[in-house]
């Protein structure tokens, strides 16, 4: 029922028309099947409470509800008790294996003695719980528990990287580490560092890195590391997420040599499922003056738009040029998608930059748009076609009234 409160104890405190009512919405075919049940429940009742004062006083002329009433109530009732019987054990199981499913949270973790901490961290970091033990440690003791430990980190830090457990210890470290602390680990991990970025645990642990250096002289040397290798690294699943949050932390000056890079061969990343997304992170947010590098890839891109904006990745670099605030370069990629509304709003991956073209264009723009798709012959492709009518709608969603006017015009 959607009132299981209905059967507590106090239910004498409502009146029968309330209960009549709530009964009357059930379908007919249920109050059989109730009343059935009722009828049986009763025979039981009538049994066991027959000779008591407690039935003589519910069945009593003074007593607002009769027989049936009441009994119907008490079979509800019993009902709603087994219902929250079983979701009680239901919850209970949960709640069992819920707690064999997960960890403690840290701040539950007992850690050892500073001393057998240090001594024992080789072995500490490569199991979970011990993992969780030192990064707890490192909360609680800082920069006197790096200081004692440093040595033993240096000395397993090429593995700690790319450990499964490990690599959360190397986060951790990297919220506390000094530069100096990180110049050290850095000339160890240099010559691994290719391989270390193409690993899972490796590129968090090196995003991780990029973070804590980004304001040291080191940070450009960490790129140059990069620059022989980007061909493969820029379209690999793991590494190129260490050369985007490279892109993003690190300055103009010190990126420069991965943005001559992707000029190069922008297209080509571009369409690319990981490389779409570093030619995006090399545009978004930033400054792009005439006569840049990324301001050479921009116009690289928008000469090849009727081409990117087809594929299912290239179409996110042009919907990325299209809001770009630089007005001269969505300027330059909607007059591409006016000349060619009607068959990129028929194309699967097209369409959507085409919406979002209009939903952001100016109102002269949007008027143009209107006039050609208006055309009798236009109107009935994109409204019978499968992606093209999505098109339509937005269009009709963003236009001013004289626009839909007249386009509903062409029908009638």
């Amino acid at each position: 029922m959607h009132h299981p409160q209905l059967f507590s104890n106090n239910i004498f405190s409502f009146q029968s028309d309330v209960i009549d009512q709530a009964f009357s919405e059930i379908p007919t075919i249920a109050v059989s099947k109730i009343d059935s049940k009722i009828d049986e429940y009763m025979t039981i009742e009538d049994k066991k409470t027959q000779s008591t004062e407690t039935h003589e006083q519910k069945t009593s002329i003074d007593d607002p509800m009769n027989d049936f009433e009441y009994s119907r109530i008490k079979y509800f009732e019993s009902l709603s008790s087994q219902a929250n019987r079983s979701n009680t054990a239901k919850i209970e199981r949960f709640t069992d294996v819920s707690h064999s499913m997960h960890e403690p949270p840290l701040k539950t973790i007992l850690i050892p003695e500073l001393n057998d901490l240090v001594k024992d961290f080789s072995n500490l970091w490569k199991t979970q719980q011990g993992c969780r033990q030192v990064q707890k440690a490192i909360d609680e003791y800082g920069i006197e528990f790096i200081k004692m430990l440093f040595d033993k980190i240096l000395a397993d830090v090429d593995v700690l990287i790319v450990h499964l457990f490990g690599n959360y210890v190397f986060q951790k470290l990297m919220t506390i580490l000094c530069e100096s602390h990180l110049v050290k680990i850095y000339q160890i991990i240099k010559p691994k560092l290719i391989e270390i970025s193409k690993t899972l645990y490796g590129m968090r642990s090196l995003q991780a890195f990029v973070s804590a250096i980004r304001a040291y002289s080191i940070a450009k040397d960490f790129v140059l590391v990069f620059v022989p290798y980007l061909d493969e690294l820029i379209i690999d699943a793991n590494a190129s997420h260490v050369i985007q949050k490279s892109l993003i932390h690190f300055d103009d000056s010190t990126t420069n040599q991965i943005v001559e890079v992707i000029s190069l061969n922008c297209i080509y990343y571009s369409k690319d499922m990981h490389g779409c997304c570093v030619v995006q992170k090399c545009l978004d947010n930033k400054e792009i003056y005439d006569g840049s590098l990324k301001h050479k890839i921009v116009c690289i891109l928008i000469s090849h738009t009727e081409e990117l904006i087809v594929h299912p990745y290239g179409n996110y670099v042009i919907q990325l040029l299209l809001k770009s605030k630089v007005k001269k370069t969505s300027e330059g990629v909607m007059n591409i998608i006016k000349a060619n509304i009607i068959s990129f709003s028929c194309d699967k991956f097209a369409s959507h930059p085409v919406e979002m073209a209009y939903e952001i264009a100016s109102n002269e723009m949007r008027k143009d748009i209107i006039s050609l798709i208006s055309e009798q012959s236009n109107l009935k492709v994109l409204l019978f076609d499968q992606y093209g009518n999505y098109v339509l709608q937005k269009i009709l969603k963003f236009c001013e009234k004289d626009g839909k006017k007249k386009i509903i015009s062409v029908f009638f």
